[in-house]
């Protein structure tokens, strides 16, 4: 993520702010053209339950590794910065995505599972709803089109003594991906935060 002298000086309201701040988008990350995406018959092939998204993230950011073009923008709280980039460290990026995996054995029947397919039986459409409220991704929806995926839409949510984050994550190979977060902070204001980067 990047700030410029003049985002600072537009957050600079003491050091607390820059704090919260800096502990809001800790939250986020920790919780985290050609042939793109996962195919329909690679996830038939592959050993796990669900969608795999680690796998999944782990192919495109190898591909955007390659690209040359993007433009991100930052929201906090209501105010905004875009910059234009030749290079993103799409791994780091997209950490929120592929730390939402929920491949995990404890996990194999914590998820109820829709599968949608269209009038040519053409899968378009897996739907994941976790069925225990402690989990993390509550919900995670994954778009088809010609056996390519083509959307990744997925809900979290944590809670802690001091704070609730809820995260939205949306990703489109073709075009690029958000990530935001409202987090409701004990005493304190809610923090909104959003990361938006499109492909060029």
């Amino acid at each position: 993520m990047y700030f410029s002298s003049k985002t600072i000086t537009i957050y600079d309201k003491g050091c607390a702010t820059i704090f919260i701040l800096f502990l809001f988008y800790s939250s986020v990350v920790g919780i985290g053209c050609g042939n793109v995406g996962t195919s329909e018959s690679e996830i038939k092939q592959n050993t796990f339950k669900y969608f795999d998204l680690k796998g999944f993230i782990e192919k495109e950011a190898e591909r955007l590794a390659e690209r040359t073009s993007f433009t991100k923008t930052v929201f906090v709280n209501g105010e905004q910065e875009t910059k234009p980039l030749s290079h993103i460290d799409a791994k780091a990026e997209l950490m929120p995505f592929s730390s939402s995996d929920i491949n995990k054995p404890a996990w194999s029947d914590q998820y109820e599972i829709d599968s949608v397919f269209n009038q040519n039986k053409e899968l378009i459409g897996l739907r994941y709803q976790s069925k225990d409220k402690k989990l993390k991704t509550k919900k995670m929806s994954i778009d088809f089109q010609k056996s390519k995926v083509v959307k990744v839409y997925i809900e979290n949510a944590t809670e802690s003594s001091v704070a609730t984050t809820y995260q939205t994550l949306t990703y489109r190979p073709e075009k690029g991906f958000s990530i935001e977060s409202r987090q409701d902070v004990s005493l304190m204001d809610e923090n909104q935060f959003k990361i938006e980067v499109s492909f060029q």
